[in-house]
């Protein structure tokens, strides 16, 4: 999977990106937008690049397509909504965390923050060739 290679060349640091694709109850991601990490504390957190953002939103004015999420990797954490997470979550976004040990990446959850009940719900992720 493109995303555990690209946490694992991260490491220690966070990778981060921005998720493009359609659907709402199922959301089928099909194209992902890396972004360094424009924080000073990359091995803790994560800002993607406005700039990223700016263009992947306008590349995507008249698609099918949109921006349904972001990816980003708990370097020696778990794969589970952080604190820092939680404090960030807004709206109906998919976030997908990748696991990374020792430069390891394990295989990413995928989660959406449900804002009537304040917390995060766990989202099937299926991968086709």
């Amino acid at each position: 999977m493109v995303l555990m290679g690209v946490a694992a060349c991260a490491y220690p640091h966070e990778c981060c990106g921005l998720l493009i694709g359609e659907g709402d109850s199922e959301i089928l991601v099909s194209d992902l937008r890396e972004s360094a990490n424009m924080t000073e504390n990359a091995s803790t957190e994560f800002m993607i690049d406005p700039q990223i953002q700016f263009d992947a939103l306008r590349s995507l004015r008249n698609a099918d397509r949109r921006v349904v999420g972001h990816y980003h990797s708990h370097p020696n954490g778990n794969p589970l909504p952080s604190d820092a997470d939680m404090k960030r979550a807004d709206g109906e976004d998919v976030w997908v965390i990748i696991p990374v040990a020792r430069g390891k990446a394990a295989m990413p959850r995928a989660f959406r923050f449900v804002a009537s009940k304040g917390t995060f719900s766990e989202l099937p992720i299926v991968v086709e060739n």
